[in-house]
């Protein structure tokens, strides 16, 4: 099973919704962010990007992609990408936020905006 998170932004959205979805209950949101070396060098700069975050004790892989686009126009496009792969639809599951901070470009700047990150990601599911 695969579960994609998409975000209206640079990918802060997708990153937090993510690494929440990983949170074990020995390891706080905050461990988790210092695990992710990966997306201090290259993650802001390419938005549209698919990146693997990891994988949760049930053997799900979680992925996540910014997009500055709406994100229902790309999972429209993933979804044929992924049938002319071949890849089996019902092994993918596909989270869109329709809610981003566009104005987070940054690793600094994310790690500066997380308490706002997480704060709408529970407003607003």
């Amino acid at each position: 099973m695969n579960r994609l998170y998409l975000s209206s932004d640079y990918g802060a959205m997708a990153l937090v919704a993510a690494l929440r979805d990983l949170q074990d209950e020995g390891a706080s949101m905050a461990a988790k962010i210092q695990q992710c070396t990966l997306w201090k060098e290259d993650i802001w700069s390419t938005p549209g990007r698919i990146y693997w975050v990891g994988c949760t004790p049930s053997n799900v892989s979680i992925y996540m992609i910014g997009t500055m686009w709406k994100p229902v126009v790309l999972e429209r496009a993933l979804t044929h990408i992924l049938q002319l792969a071949g890849e089996c639809l019902l092994e993918w599951e596909m989270i869109r936020l329709n809610h981003g901070c566009k104005n987070v470009k940054s690793w600094s700047g994310f790690v500066r905006n997380y308490p706002r990150l997480i704060r709408i990601l529970s407003e607003r599911g």
